[in-house]
């Protein structure tokens, strides 16, 4: 969100250009790309590695927007692999790895936009957001604008339209606006029994060498599900697996690298904050006897993760 919002307030971009994704949807992005068919134009991609599964899409991806003339730029802070980073090598310019100095808006930040004090406030606060720090600062807001973005991802087909009009929004700093708020309110909302669900489905994992904790439940953010959970088990680490989605995310106490469970279960992140995605099916979509055999499997993955 922190990238197009910047680029909306430097460059005057309309909305609609913005293609919200996750890393396994580069098949939707290619057709995108096919529908519009962009020619002599700057395509940039923010915020978003590059998983192996995905990379026949990305190759097919630039080689076609090179075709037409665009210039192509790839901003991202999440670790890579070698195979990723040479997929993308006919990029015009790119920034890809571990980086955990700087998030993908400050890159941009730092690169393409106005050294003012806007720009510099946007880019702080996103990196606090990226990389799920405490702020006193921009905590308030950043949780009002991450439930107001959990919220529209619950509204399937309106999705794109409303993350459009929040880049907009959050480009001018109008924090307070509204739409901000009813968002944020019906995340509430909506969430009060995901909490509920996921106080009565948390378990230790793990004891030593740290303590590890997982919960399961629904239509939480996982800042705020492993908030929850670090908070009722003082642990070291936190899994949220979200039983309806499988997107699951880990967060961790600092110095303490939870990016080492998550690439084991082939997602990745930074090291207090990270994420991958489960099939639901796999674990009898997360019933008592998926929830036990998964927090089984984050034990055993932590004794080879966490080697003393």
């Amino acid at each position: 969100m922190g990238t197009p919002a910047l680029l909306i307030r430097n460059y005057c971009m309309p909305p609609r250009n913005i293609f919200f994704m996750q890393q396994k949807d580069f098949g939707l992005l290619l057709n995108h790309i096919k529908k519009l068919n962009p020619k002599e134009s700057t395509f940039i991609i923010g915020d978003l590695s590059l998983n192996d599964d995905q990379i026949s899409y990305v190759k097919e991806m630039i080689s076609r927007l090179k075709r037409n003339g665009n210039t192509v730029i790839w901003l991202d802070h999440h670790p890579w692999s070698e195979k990723g980073i040479k997929a993308i090598r006919e990029v015009d310019f790119g920034v890809s790895g571990e980086n955990e100095l700087y998030s993908a808006a400050q890159l941009a930040y730092m690169l393409f936009c106005k050294r003012d004090r806007e720009n510099k406030l946007l880019s702080d606060m996103i990196h606090v957001s990226d990389f799920a720090l405490k702020s006193r600062r921009f905590g308030r807001t950043n949780e009002k604008l991450t439930g107001a973005i959990m919220s529209f991802r619950w509204k399937g087909s309106s999705m794109q339209s409303n993350l459009q009009r929040l880049a907009s929004i959050i480009a001018r700093l109008d924090f307070s606006n509204p739409f901000v708020e009813r968002a944020y309110r019906s995340y509430l909302k909506a969430s009060k029994g995901g909490i509920a669900r996921l106080k009565a489905n948390t378990y230790i994992a793990a004891t030593s060498p740290y303590r590890i904790a997982v919960g399961f439940s629904k239509r939480l953010h996982t800042n705020q599900a492993c908030g929850i959970i670090a908070k009722r088990c003082r642990s070291d680490i936190e899994v949220y697996v979200d039983i309806e989605t499988g997107k699951s995310g880990a967060r961790s106490r600092k110095g303490v690298d939870c990016s080492l469970i998550a690439s084991a279960l082939n997602g990745g992140g930074h090291p207090q904050a990270s994420g991958f995605v489960l099939d639901p099916k796999r674990f009898g979509n997360f019933d008592g006897n998926g929830r036990k055999r998964f927090v089984e499997r984050i034990k055993n993955l932590s004794k080879e993760a966490y080697r003393q």
